[in-house]
This record gives structure tokens, sequence and C-alpha cells, in this order.
């Protein structure tokens, strides 16, 4: 907001945190609480402090996040304010492009973030498949890991890069980043969210709707991540299927973008070089 009118301002995000600018007001996204603020006052709020500033005013609370360019780096599937957005999206900027899935793919890799604690069911699930299991979760406890990597497991204690991993992957599971989530995309990998936040919620929904994930909120009371479910969906030949069609699609979409590309010559426009 500071920004605004005194240097040229480039907004880059994916779908969730980059809004369309254009909306009258924010939609709801998820009904897990009431809105804490009306957005009437929260308007009032910002414009009090832009006026103090010497800036414009808002004329809608979303036109906080206009400015010079923005881009928008997802796939639309992963954008929850697809129905409100009247751009084009600039696609997600993924530094090498997995190859697609290979027939053949066997592996579960389970990638967890460092910023969320592991589910207490998560060790059980995955301990029966531990001879094709590929694990990076560095908040998952040492001695979970070394009893894993004793029956075969491969522990990564850095995070690897995935493109090196999707192709043999039959089946990820992660926690439903938007970058993670396209990438799986894109090899054909079929999903399991293990979702901790509003975001992952959003991302998990959209790809359980696609065909190609299945969603756990993590923090509902009662949530479980079960053997029997990562069998169902290791063994699921309709959810690998799905995944493999959707891959080839947005491999045919990403062929025709160049997300980093399109925002560099931008910044270069507007900086005058």
């Amino acid at each position: 907001l500071a920004a605004k009118g005194r240097i040229p301002l480039v907004l880059i995000g994916n779908g969730y945190t980059l809004p369309p600018p254009e909306m009258l007001r924010f939609p709801p996204l998820h009904r897990l609480s009431h809105p804490v603020f009306k957005e009437e006052e929260t308007l009032a709020t910002v414009n009090a402090a832009a006026r103090r500033l010497g800036v414009v005013s808002l004329e809608h609370l979303p036109r906080i996040f206009a400015g010079d360019a923005g881009y928008v780096q997802t796939f639309r599937l992963l954008d929850p304010y697809d129905t409100q957005r009247i751009e084009d999206l600039a696609g997600p900027v993924i530094d090498r492009v997995p190859a697609s899935r290979e027939a053949g793919a066997t592996s579960i890799f389970a990638y967890l973030s460092r910023g969320y604690e592991p589910h207490p069911s998560i060790f059980e699930a995955l301990k029966p498949f531990a001879r094709h299991l590929r694990v990076h979760a560095p908040r998952l406890p040492v001695s979970a890991l070394d009893e894993l990597h004793g029956a075969g497991a491969k522990i990564d204690a850095e995070a690897v890069a995935l493109a090196d991993i999707l192709p043999s992957t039959r089946l990820l599971l992660h926690n439903g980043g938007s970058g993670v989530a396209a990438e799986a995309l894109v090899a054909g990998v079929p999903q399991l969210v293990l979702s901790a936040q509003v975001e992952h919620d959003l991302n998990g929904e959209a790809l359980q709707r696609a065909g190609v994930a299945k969603l756990v909120r993590t923090y509902e009371p009662g949530a479980s991540i079960t053997r029997e479910l990562i069998e169902e969906m290791k063994s699921d030949d309709v959810l690998a299927l799905r995944g493999a069609q959707l891959g080839a699609r947005y491999r045919r979409e990403l062929a025709l973008k160049d997300a980093l590309s399109t925002c560099e010559r931008e910044c270069v426009r507007l900086m005058g070089m």
C-alpha cells in the first residue's frame, strides 16, 4: 500500500495469496470460523492510514492487491478465486519440470514440511510400506525415522528436488502447498493431502474434486492416517489413470507459459531499462 503511486509495484503470489483486486469484496473461502472484523471497518482503517501517509485511498478492500502488474503463479485448478478472477494466470514457476510418472512406478514419497508437526498416526500408517518408501519429514521423531530406515525406507534429511523423485512415485503424501501440488499434477502422481491449515484445505479439496487426490484434515478431532487408506490409494488404478490424464493436460499448458521470464520482462519494462 505504501508503494502505490510512488514506485513500480509488481505483485506475485499463488491463487490463495494474491486475490483478484477487481473484486468488490472478499468472498468467504471456508466455514471454519466467522469473520473477526467487518470488511467495511477494515477498509475504513486502511484508508485512514493511507490518508496519513498521503497515498491513494481504496474504493474496495481487495484493491489492496492492485499494482502495476500482478502474476498469479499457479494452475487454475489450485486458484480458490477462479470464479472471480478475470486475468489469465501466469502458471507455476517450476525449476525443472518433472517427467511423467513411470508406468511401473511403485514408490511412496512422504514429503512433509518442516513448518508443521506430523500427525501422530503417520508413522504407523507408513511403516508397512517401508521397502517402497521415501521420506523427507524433518519433524518426525528421530526414533521413527531410524525405524523406518531399518525397515528399508530411504530417508532424506534435506529436501530433494521433486523432479528427481516424482517420475518413480506412485503416491505422494504432502501437506498441501500449491507448489508441491502443482509439480505432482504435472508429473501425474496421485496425492494424499495431509492438511494443517485453510490454504492446504482449499488445495486438497480442489485436487480431490479433480479425482487425483484425497484430503485428510489433520487438525480435526479424530483425524487419522491409516495403512488402509495408503494401500487403497497406492493400488487405485482409476486414481492413477486420472492423474496421468491431468498430468498430460498440465504439461501441455505449462509448455505454453514461462512465468518467470514473463515477470522478469515486465519488471525490466517498469524500471525503464
